[in-house]
């Protein structure tokens, strides 16, 4: 059943339609783009900050265990920054394969002696910026869950691009752990 307006517009040949010109998608286009590249900058600085974050609480959870072990186990334990999961580094480079690794006793673990030694090796996200232990290179709890010697404590300094991207995990002498 057609209505008389619908007849009327059939032979016509006029018929409405719907939807968007190209003229108009290409205006919504370019605003879309527009505001995504201004966003992006702000996104990247939120994912490298985030990135910080996250080796900053991995440090400090692997600190935390460490001490844990060292108390339960009657012990020493260390932990160090590496690259190689063996050698203990002062620095680890922005883009570097950093972890975090820690073991028994005092002396730095070889490949033949992670079996014994070794206790975890936790990857790091460096693609934010560096990691610096302050000049030191390893941190030894003892039994007590305090650090070895006084010039053991010390602060792990996780740098970006912007210094309001930085975080510090601390370690004071008594071997508490947090993070600023």
């Amino acid at each position: 059943m057609r209505t008389h307006h619908q007849g009327k517009l059939m032979q016509t040949g006029i018929v409405k339609q719907k939807g968007f010109t190209l003229i108009e998608a290409i205006i919504t286009l370019a605003i879309a783009t527009i505001l995504a590249a201004m966003a992006t900058p702000s996104f990247i600085n939120l994912l490298n900050k985030r990135r910080i974050s996250a080796s900053a609480n991995t440090i400090y959870s692997t600190l935390q265990e460490a001490r844990s072990l060292a108390i339960t186990e009657g012990s020493n334990v260390s932990g160090c920054l590496s690259n190689d999961g063996l050698s203990c580094l002062k620095i680890v480079n922005r883009g570097s394969a950093a972890q975090f690794i820690s073991y028994r006793g005092t002396t730095e673990p070889t490949a033949i002696t992670w079996a014994d030694l070794g206790i975890r090796a936790t990857p790091l996200n460096t693609h934010a910026g560096s990691i610096n232990f302050g000049g030191k290179k390893v941190i030894q709890f003892q039994s007590d869950g305090m650090t070895l010697r006084s010039f053991q404590n010390g602060t792990f300094t996780l740098s970006g691009t912007s210094s309001a991207m930085d975080k510090k995990v601390v370690v004071a002498r008594t071997g508490r752990v947090t993070i600023k």
